[in-house]
C-alpha cells in the first residue's frame, strides 16, 4: 500500500466524531501514519477534532513535510467521504431556516464567531475569548468540566457556515428596506 492510501478501519462502521483519541491513533496506525498517530496521541486528537483539520492545522501540529500532510488529509477526507456517504444535502447550509443562529454565537462573548475554533470539551468558541479563559482556568466554560488540553483548533466549516448566514441576513435586509 502505498502511503496516504487507507485501510477500512472497524469502527468505520460507526461515526469517526465519536471516537476517542485511541481509536483515532489506532485508525492510523493501521493507516500507515505512525509518526503522525504519535503526534496525535499527545496533543489528544479525538474523532471531532480529526473531522475539523486543515492542512495548516497540521502543520501547527508539527507535521511539516508537505507530502506527510497531504497525505492525511486525503486520508481524513476519505474517512468523511465515507461517513457522508452520500447524505451531503442532509448537512445544514447557511440558508436553511433550520440554523439556531445561537449555534453560531460564541457562548462566551455572546456574539458571532468571527474566527471559531472547537475546544476539548467539542463545543466552539471565538478563538480570542477561549485563549483568554484558558489563560487562567482548566475548566470548559459550558460544562465547568476539566478540559483534557488547551489545544484548540480551528472550525473551517462553522465559520463558513457563519459568513454565509451573515451574508444571507445582510442580503435579506437591504431587500426588504
Amino acid at each position: 500500500m502505498r502511503w496516504g492510501e487507507r485501510r477500512i478501519y472497524s469502527s468505520e462502521k460507526e461515526s469517526s466524531g465519536a471516537w476517542n483519541s485511541n481509536e483515532v491513533e489506532q485508525w492510523m496506525k493501521e493507516n500507515e501514519m505512525g509518526r503522525e498517530a504519535d503526534l496525535f496521541k499527545r496533543e489528544g486528537v479525538d474523532g471531532i477534532v480529526l473531522g475539523l483539520l486543515q492542512p495548516r492545522d497540521l502543520k501547527e501540529l508539527g507535521i511539516l513535510e508537505m507530502e506527510r500532510r497531504n497525505g492525511v488529509i486525503k486520508s481524513i477526507v476519505g474517512l468523511r467521504d465515507q461517513h457522508d456517504n452520500g447524505k451531503e444535502e442532509e448537512r445544514p447550509k447557511a440558508k436553511d431556516s433550520t440554523i439556531d443562529e445561537n449555534d453560531l454565537i460564541c457562548p462566551i462573548t455572546g456574539e458571532f464567531m468571527k474566527d471559531p475554533v472547537m475546544a476539548a470539551d467539542g463545543h466552539n468558541y471565538e478563538r480570542t475569548a477561549i485563549t483568554k479563559w484558558l489563560t487562567t482556568k482548566l475548566t470548559s466554560p459550558i460544562t465547568n468540566e476539566r478540559l483534557k488540553r488547551k489545544t484548540v483548533y480551528p472550525n473551517h466549516r462553522l465559520k463558513a457556515i457563519i459568513n454565509s448566514h451573515l451574508e444571507n441576513k445582510a442580503q435579506t435586509s437591504s431587500n426588504s428596506s
